[in-house]
């Protein structure tokens, strides 16, 4: 694990709160034990604004000139202090949590010298939406850390997760190469982490943006939309992605410009929507990231965003009529993810074998460990 020196020192170059960095760092750390840990290998996917910057982010040009030395990628993060996670259903169980983040405590205190303990995963269930005979589970969990600013005078700081079970997942969730641009402890090259398809990360974000008013879900879905690999297989994917989060909630899949606009606020009145978007981006997103836009320059983008987005659906829906026609017993779903992944591998061919190559060695490490325990 890093020192205390070297957060305060990226702190000082970025501007941002030691505070955030120390949880960003943190959360790599807990993302990568969470991919190798045998109790929650492949039971746990990061989705949400966490899985788009650091497993999707993508450097683009920045609004204004910031020291040499401060990572470039760090520019144009938009920083979180939580993480949103999905689990499979038979992990969605108090005790059981407690069990896995034991697990995943005692490789992160073996691998890298920190220290999570206190957990707490209190259970909730949505007696309304029941999916396969079950109910629907959600779970706020909190997990003290004792990172690299710890000080023993002062409490130890709480990372927020987030926990859902019974998500709609359209696509496999990947395993991809974290972005981690910190000064690297030992053990910290090539973390890890099992992540949500960039299809499903932009899906539930779309419907997000039409569930609730919320700056970072604005920012995030226009930093999609601008993703460099962004082709017509990945648009047909997220459309069909679309029409699959929408359906899970029993929403309309309206996505159009007035149904935007024209919401009602909790007090039963009409909703001023560029303004309360304007609020948020000054109020919330300059805590959360280096290089901010300016909210107009944004705001110029939604209807650009609006179209990407139904032009998406509109493909989707062509395509699966078309594909139904002449294949009914195939899932078109299982065709977008063959081509992404033949994609993936011929575009990312260095990062599929670090992957491979981390996963196996990893592997064997914790075998050879509770051979030795």
């Amino acid at each position: 694990m890093i020192d205390s020196q070297a957060i305060r020192a990226l702190s000082k170059k970025t501007g941002l709160r030691a505070e955030l960095l120390e949880k960003d760092y943190v959360m790599n750390l807990i993302l990568d034990a969470v991919t190798h840990c045998h109790s929650s290998r492949d039971k746990m996917f990061i989705k949400g604004g966490a899985a788009i910057y650091k497993c999707y982010n993508y450097q683009k040009p920045l609004s204004k000139a910031f020291p040499k030395k401060t990572p470039p990628i760090l520019l144009t993060t938009r920083f979180t202090n939580d993480l949103d996670l999905t689990v499979t259903h038979d992990l969605m169980n108090e005790e059981k949590l407690k069990q896995t983040f034991s697990e995943i405590g005692a490789y992160l205190y073996e691998r890298h010298g920190l220290e999570i303990d206190q957990f707490s995963f209190p259970i909730h269930e949505n007696q309304k939406q029941e999916v396969d005979h079950h109910y629907k589970k959600n779970c706020r969990g909190y997990i003290h850390f004792k990172g690299p600013m710890f000080n023993p005078k002062f409490n130890s700081p709480v990372l927020k997760l987030d926990l859902t079970a019974d998500e709609k997942v359209a696509f496999q969730p990947y395993h991809r190469v974290l972005s981690h641009p910190y000064a690297q402890g030992a053990n910290e090259e090539n973390l890890i982490a099992t992540t949500y398809s960039l299809r499903d990360v932009f899906a539930e974000k779309i419907r997000a943006l039409f569930e609730r008013i919320s700056a970072n879900d604005l920012y995030d879905c226009i930093h999609l939309m601008n993703h460099p690999q962004m082709n017509e297989m990945r648009r047909l994917g997220i459309g069909v992605a679309i029409m699959d989060k929408f359906s899970a909630k029993n929403l309309p899949c309206k996505t159009d410009k007035d149904t935007f606009m024209n919401r009602m606020g909790s007090d039963g009145l009409p909703v001023n929507i560029k303004d309360a978007y304007q609020q948020q981006w000054e109020d919330c997103l300059s805590r959360l990231i280096i290089d901010i836009p300016p909210f107009e320059k944004a705001w110029e983008q939604l209807d650009s965003l609006l179209t990407f987005t139904n032009t998406s659906l509109t493909l989707a829906k062509k395509s699966i009529a078309k594909w139904q026609a002449s294949h009914p017993n195939m899932d078109i779903r299982n065709l977008i993810d063959e081509q992404m992944q033949k994609d993936r591998c011929a575009q990312n061919k260095e990062e599929e074998a670090v992957i491979t190559t981390c996963l196996s060695k990893r592997k064997s490490e914790l075998i050879l460990s509770e051979k030795t325990r």
